[in-house]
């Protein structure tokens, strides 16, 4: 029987922060999912530090043979959801441990709603500036929708929680020179 959410790690040199990371997904109180972690090349560090998890019958890791990069593994990632719902995890981030547990509950309260998401604040080593996050809790639908779109933070909506439906209808990320993530910042997820 398939869980409910699927969440998608991608890992790429992720020896400082994974074991954290894979910690704090564990720890969420929502406990319908599985966890795919995808090591994009060989990286025996990475799958030394990921092996343990595997004893939660809801972790399993794929050492892809060779390097995908950051869109071509978040692609793979994407081609293996079979569950209602999608969720994608950076290798360095944290996640409140009701992060799961409001997502699903949101996404279940709009069952016209392709993606729900929560706030995500920013931690660790930040050379930019950084606009806060849209001030939208408690606000009028049209409000909030207008605040987001003036205000944006562009990773809110990639790390939500998306119905499989969407993703098919979507397709893959588009590919671009680098698929890389610009480096050096940490982002906590927090469900409210």
């Amino acid at each position: 029987m398939t869980a409910r959410v699927t969440i998608g790690v991608p890992v790429y040199r992720g020896e400082r922060f994974v074991e954290e990371t894979l910690r704090s997904i564990q720890n969420q109180t929502y406990e319908d999912f599985q966890v795919v972690l995808s090591i994009d090349g060989p990286d025996p560090i990475c799958e030394a530090i990921c092996k343990p998890f595997l004893d939660d019958g809801r972790f399993r890791m794929v050492v892809q043979p060779e390097r995908l990069g950051w869109v071509g593994n978040l692609n793979w990632l994407l081609s293996q959801v079979e569950s209602e719902f999608w969720y994608y995890h950076q290798q360095d981030d944290l996640a409140h441990e009701t992060y799961l547990e409001v997502l699903v509950q949101s996404i279940d309260r709009l069952p016209s709603a392709a993606l729900v998401y929560c706030d995500v604040v920013p931690m660790g080593r930040i050379t930019d500036a950084f606009e806060p996050e849209p001030p939208v809790l408690g606000s009028a639908a049209f409000i909030r929708q207008m605040t987001v779109l003036h205000q944006h933070l562009v990773a809110f909506p990639l790390r939500g929680l998306t119905r499989r439906q969407a993703l098919r209808t979507a397709g893959p990320i588009p590919t671009n020179s680098t698929g890389q993530r610009p480096g050096g910042q940490r982002d906590v997820l927090i469900g409210i």
